[in-house]
C-alpha cells in the first residue's frame, strides 16, 4: 500500500496521483515506470507537466477569439518553459520505446499501434498508418486523460465525502461497497460498475470537481435550447458554474441510471 511508504496524510494524496503514472500509465505508453512510489519522488517529467498543463485554459481562450498568436506574450514564462521541458523529455522516452519496435511480449499501446502500422505498410494503403507526430500527440494524451484526470477526480470524491455535511452519503455508501463483496476476489469490472449510489457519487464528483483543466462547454444547436428554464440562442457555447451548496445531488443521477 502506498500508505505504507509515506506518512504524512498529505503526502499520501500527493502520490496517489503519480501512483497511476508510475505504476500503470507509463508502463503502457512509454514502456517503462515513472518509479514515483518506489524512489517516494516525482519524476521531472510529471513535476513538469503539473506547471505545464496550466497552460491549457489560455490556450483555449485564445483559440476561442482567434488569437493564439498572442500565446508567448500572455502566459507566464515558467508555464512555457515547463511546457518545452515536458515535450522534450516525452519525446525521449518516447523515441525508446519506439526503438523497442512491437515487441510481441509488450502488451502496451505502442505494441499496438507499431503493429497496426506495419499491417498498414503491408497492405500498401489499406489501412491508415499513424504519423511519429500523431503518435507523440496521442501518447501525451494517453498519460494525462488516463492517469492524472482520474486521481485528480478522485481526490475530490475524497475530499467531498470527508465533509461533515455529507456524511449521510459517505455512510451510505460504505454501506453499499462493503455490502456487495465479502472478498477482494469478488471485485470485478462487472460487479463494480452494478454498485449504483457509488456510480452516482462519482458523476457528480464529475459535476462538483471537474478533473479537466479548463471548461468543457457545448454548442447549442441551431434554434436555440432551454438551459436551467433560461433560453440559451444558438451558437452560444454555454460552460457550467458550479456551487458548492449544491453538493451532493446524488439523487438526480440515480434517477437517470434507472430511467
Amino acid at each position: 500500500m502506498v500508505c505504507d511508504h509515506l506518512h504524512p496524510p498529505t503526502h499520501y494524496m500527493r502520490y496517489r496521483q503519480t501512483d497511476k503514472q508510475s505504476t500503470v500509465i507509463g508502463d503502457l505508453s512509454f514502456g517503462s515506470s515513472f518509479s514515483c512510489l518506489s524512489t517516494q519522488t516525482p519524476d521531472p517529467w510529471i513535476t513538469s507537466l503539473f506547471t505545464a498543463i496550466k497552460i491549457v485554459p489560455y490556450i483555449q481562450a485564445l483559440m476561442y477569439y482567434n488569437l493564439l498568436w498572442l500565446l508567448k506574450y500572455i502566459v507566464p514564462k515558467s508555464m512555457l518553459i515547463a511546457r518545452a521541458r515536458t515535450q522534450a523529455s516525452q519525446k525521449d522516452k518516447l523515441s525508446r520505446r519506439l526503438a523497442m519496435g512491437p515487441d510481441e511480449a509488450r502488451k502496451d499501446f505502442l505494441s499496438y499501434i507499431l503493429r497496426h502500422n506495419e499491417a498498414a505498410a503491408r497492405a500498401e494503403g489499406v489501412g491508415v498508418a499513424m504519423t511519429q507526430g500523431e503518435i507523440f500527440t496521442n501518447s501525451s494524451l494517453l498519460i494525462i486523460a488516463g492517469s492524472e484526470t482520474t486521481a485528480t477526480l478522485l481526490s475530490g470524491v475524497t475530499w467531498h465525502l470527508l465533509r461533515k455535511r455529507n456524511r449521510r452519503v459517505y455512510l451510505k455508501l460504505c454501506e453499499e461497497v462493503r455490502g456487495a463483496f465479502r472478498r477482494v476476489e469478488d471485485i470485478t469490472m462487472k460487479s463494480v460498475s452494478e454498485l449504483k449510489f457509488m456510480t452516482a457519487v462519482l458523476e457528480e464528483g464529475m459535476r462538483m470537481y471537474p478533473p479537466a483543466p479548463a471548461a468543457l462547454p457545448r454548442v447549442v444547436p441551431k434554434g436555440g435550447e432551454v438551459i436551467d428554464g433560461k433560453f440559451v440562442p444558438g451558437g452560444v457555447s454555454p460552460t457550467i458554474l458550479l456551487s458548492d451548496e449544491l453538493f451532493f445531488l446524488v439523487s438526480s443521477f440515480l434517477s437517470l441510471s434507472r430511467s
